[in-house]
């Protein structure tokens, strides 16, 4: 039995699935997939995603058309990951505050240590992003990459891609200490308070009385901070949306 290989198919899917491997690495994919589950994704998108090659392409140009793929599948990963990172700076922010970022452990999807608030962020606002369709919404901006920058295409590296991931990055920590602003604003008065009863009463010891009462004080605002995240997570997935296109527009070049 003889199976036709016809090598454009061939280039074409393997230029795919160098795109569809650089976006798989999005912290989306990497903590709601497991290693297997990563590589069976790539490969299936790479399989939606293949456009024959026309003409044919040298090895220099093939190797040179891969390595443009995987730069584009990796700016949208990291574009993608960003409304993630969010909910991950409120997290550590208040673990910071509340006096628990002592209290690290091991995040076996990361293989990083986390705190109790950034891990409890996290996998909230991973199970709310992927309940609103929030990965098949990221699947569809790989889709749309493909179209505004070929597999056989050039990528426009410029001045505005810098631009566009500096102003995300300033976005989704403002937009990260926003989400934490209730439990960090009754932390903030907590500690005038302390600081008051220590000028007027020094003989006690609000060093340790100030732990417990930051804490209890965290876990009482933490449900007013978790009733933020469905509007929170989808406002973070449409400004990701926005930004991903803006990204794709500026790597497709003017």
């Amino acid at each position: 039995m003889e199976l036709p290989l016809d090598p454009g198919w061939a280039a074409g899917l393997l230029l795919a699935l160098c795109r569809t491997a650089g976006f798989a690495v999005s912290p989306v994919f990497a903590r709601a997939l497991p290693p297997a589950g990563r590589v069976l994704f790539a490969l299936a998108a790479s399989l939606a995603l293949v456009r024959p090659v026309e003409g044919g392409l040298s090895l220099a140009g093939l190797a040179g058309s891969a390595a443009m793929n995987v730069a584009v599948g990796l700016v949208l990963a990291f574009a993608t990951g960003l409304i993630l990172h969010l909910f991950d700076v409120a997290g550590e922010v208040l673990d910071v505050s509340s006096g628990l970022a002592s209290a690290r452990i091991l995040d076996p999807l990361t293989r990083l240590e986390a705190g109790v608030f950034t891990r409890l962020f996290r996998m909230t606002s991973l199970a709310i992003l992927l309940a609103i369709g929030g990965d098949r919404l990221l699947v569809r901006v790989l889709v749309r990459s493909v179209e505004a920058v070929p597999l056989t295409g050039r990528m426009s590296v410029g001045p505005a891609l810098g631009e566009g991931l500096v102003a995300s990055v300033g976005t989704l920590l403002v937009a990260g200490l926003e989400l934490a602003a209730p439990a960090l604003g009754a932390l903030f008065l907590a500690e005038v308070a302390l600081g008051v009863a220590a000028r007027f009463a020094p003989q006690a010891n609000v060093f340790f009385l100030g732990l417990s009462a930051k804490l209890l004080l965290s876990l009482a605002t933490l449900g007013v901070v978790l009733t933020l995240f469905p509007g929170a997570v989808r406002g973070a997935l449409e400004a990701m949306l926005r930004t991903s296109g803006d990204l794709v527009r500026t790597l497709s070049g003017p």
